[in-house]
């Protein structure tokens, strides 16, 4: 148990510092999760550039992070986009649905699953970097 709250405060404060930081890839921008963006938006959207179409349900919102958008699916997969072209570059593979949205720090994205786990999966390589037991459904 010990252990566990450990390793959750870990994973807390490196999300946090990562906010804090300036680009943030965090759900609605920062910790507050207030939505606010230093970066301008678009001013017209003229056509649809790409669009994905998953093999299953999608309930969480994008996260985009340098050239990649991530996403998690129903299937278990997280999904990794490239942002301007909008195809798959790579996917990871987890024992559950992914229904919330996952979280970017550094070369690490971390995204909770339905099958009990917190994984942290190196952005560059694609491969798990440990995963955590929580104990129950990952929705955030």
């Amino acid at each position: 148990m010990f252990r566990g709250l450990i390793a959750i405060s870990i994973l807390g404060l490196t999300v946090l510092l990562s906010a804090c930081g300036g680009g943030s890839a965090m759900y609605r921008q920062d910790a507050t999760h207030s939505g606010k963006s230093e970066s301008a938006g678009p001013e017209q959207l003229h056509r649809l550039v790409w669009k994905f179409s998953a093999p299953d349900k999608i309930y969480s919102s994008p996260v985009v992070a340098g050239n990649s958008v991530y996403i998690g699916c129903k299937d278990g997969y997280l999904y990794v986009l490239d942002l301007e072209r909008g195809n798959v570059t790579w996917k990871f593979q987890t024992g559950g649905n992914i229904e919330a949205a996952v979280a970017v720090s550094g070369n690490t994205v971390f995204v909770g699953s339905w099958d009990g786990y917190l994984y942290a999966v190196d952005t560059d390589s694609h491969q798990l970097k440990w995963k955590f037991r929580t104990g129950g459904m990952a929705y955030s």
